[in-house]
C-alpha cells in the first residue's frame, strides 16, 4: 500500500499550533500518513517532520530585511527540492503565506494539489487578490464563515469547517482554581498581558503594556498583572523587559487558563483577541510595527479594523490601538476606563456572542481533518 504524504507549511506560532492540531486529527483518521514541512515545536510534537523551524525566521527581525530576503530565497529553493524528492500527494498551507505564495505556485507547477487551511482572508487581509489566489488553490477549509463566503464568491471550492480556537481555547481550570495555581489573589483584579506569539511582537509591544500597567497602578494599586508567555518567545527576553520597566508582574507559560481568569486582557490584533472573545474576557487589542516600514503603514491605512473579532463583525467590538495611537498613555487610559466601568465590560462580553455563528460549533479540527483526508484520497486516486 502506498503511504500518503502531506507537505504542511506553517509560518508563525498560531499557524504552527493550528497545524499541529490538524496533524493530530489526520493521524487519528490514518495512522500511516506521512507529514513533513515547515513549522515549529507544536507541529514537531504532533509528528510532523520539520524541514525548517519557523522560529529561525523570527530571529531575522523584519522579514523584509535584506538578510531575511536572502534566507527566504534559499529556503524556497530547499523546499522546492523537497517537493521533487518526496513528491507529496498534497501541499497543505496553514496560515499567512510568509513566502508570498511562492510555494503554492511551485506546487502547482509540479502538479501537486494545494489545500489551504486558515487563509489570510480569515483575518481580513484586504491585499489578497482573489483571481490569483483561486488559480493556486484546489480547496479551502474555511475557519470563519466570512472567509468561506469570500472564497466561494471568488470561485474557489471552499467549505466551512469552523475555527480551531473553538476547540483549542478551552481552559483546564476554573477561574478560582486558576488564580490559586498562578499565585494570584482572588479578591483583586487581574490584567493579563499577551504580547504575541513572536519575539519581534513581544519586543515591540511588551514595554508599552508594562508601562501602561505601571501607570494604572497609580490609580488602582491593587491591580495584579500577569504575562501570558507564548511557546515561541524566550522567557529571558521577557524578563529583561520586565526588569527594565520595573513593573511587578508574573510570567506564566499558559494562555487559556490565564486568559479566562482575567478582568481585562491586553492582546495583539491576531488570534489572541479571538481567544479572549471565546473565553468572554474583556480585551484591548494592540498593533505596532516599525514606522520605517512604509508599505506596512500604507496597508494599515486601508483597513477599517485590525482585531479579528472586529473584522468578522465589521464593527469596533474591542478597542484597537494601532501604530502611532499605540502608546503607553493611550493604553493606560483605555485600561482604566474598562477596569472602572463594569457596564462597558459587560456590554463587550455580551457582544462576543455575535461571533458564534462566524466561528462554528466545536469539532472544527476533526471536520478539517476529514476534509483534508478526503482531498488526499482524491489526489492519490487521480
Amino acid at each position: 500500500m502506498v503511504q500518503p504524504k502531506i507537505m504542511m507549511v506553517a509560518s508563525d506560532g498560531t499557524s504552527d499550533l493550528f497545524g499541529a492540531s490538524l496533524a493530530s486529527g489526520l493521524q487519528s483518521l490514518n495512522r500511516d500518513v506521512s507529514m513533513f514541512g515547515i513549522g515549529s515545536s507544536h507541529m514537531r510534537e504532533a509528528g510532523v517532520r520539520l524541514l525548517y523551524d519557523i522560529r529561525d525566521l523570527d530571529t531575522l527581525g523584519v522579514i523584509q530585511s535584506i538578510k531575511g530576503a536572502h534566507v527566504i530565497r534559499r529556503l524556497i529553493y530547499r523546499i522546492s527540492e523537497s517537493m521533487e524528492r518526496f513528491r507529496p500527494d498534497l501541499l497543505l498551507q496553514v496560515g499567512r503565506p510568509v513566502f508570498n505564495y511562492r510555494l503554492l505556485e511551485l506546487a502547482k507547477t509540479k502538479r501537486i494539489p494545494v489545500m489551504y487551511y486558515y487563509t489570510p482572508l480569515s483575518v481580513g487581509d484586504a491585499d489578497v487578490k482573489l483571481d490569483r489566489f483561486a488559480k493556486m488553490i484546489d480547496r479551502v477549509a474555511g475557519v470563519t464563515l466570512y472567509e468561506t463566503q469570500i472564497c466561494q464568491e471568488g470561485g474557489m471550492a471552499a467549505d466551512f469547517v469552523g475555527h480551531p480556537l473553538v476547540d483549542l481555547a478551552r481552559p483546564d481550570l476554573d477561574r478560582a482554581a486558576a488564580r490559586a495555581e498562578f499565585g494570584l489573589t482572588a479578591e483583586k483584579p487581574v490584567v493579563v498581558l499577551w504580547p504575541g506569539k513572536r519575539t519581534v511582537e513581544a519586543k515591540a509591544l511588551l514595554p508599552i503594556m508594562l508601562k501602561a500597567l505601571g501607570r494604572i497602578r497609580t490609580v488602582l494599586p491593587d491591580v495584579q498583572g500577569a504575562i501570558s508567555l507564548a511557546d515561541n518567545v524566550e522567557e529571558e527576553i521577557v524578563q529583561r523587559s520586565v526588569a527594565k520597566c520595573g513593573v511587578d508582574v508574573s510570567i506564566i507559560r499558559n494562555s487559556y487558563d490565564l486568559l479566562q481568569l482575567a478582568d481585562l486582557a491586553v492582546v495583539t490584533c491576531g488570534s489572541s483577541g479571538l481567544g479572549a472573545a471565546l473565553l468572554r474576557t474583556p480585551a484591548i487589542a494592540l498593533h505596532r510595527m516599525p514606522s520605517s516600514n512604509y508599505l506596512a503603514d500604507k496597508m494599515l491605512s486601508r483597513r477599517q479594523h485590525l482585531a479579528v473579532p472586529n473584522i468578522l463583525l465589521n464593527k469596533a467590538l474591542i478597542p484597537e490601538l494601532v501604530q502611532a495611537d499605540c502608546t503607553e498613555s493611550a493604553l493606560a487610559q483605555e485600561m482604566l476606563r474598562l477596569l472602572q466601568d463594569r457596564e462597558a465590560r459587560a456590554a463587550m462580553v455580551d457582544s462576543y456572542a455575535e461571533l458564534d455563528e462566524q466561528l462554528g460549533e466545536p469539532g472544527s479540527i476533526q471536520r478539517a481533518a476529514s476534509m483534508v483526508s478526503e482531498t488526499l484520497r482524491r489526489s492519490m486516486s487521480a
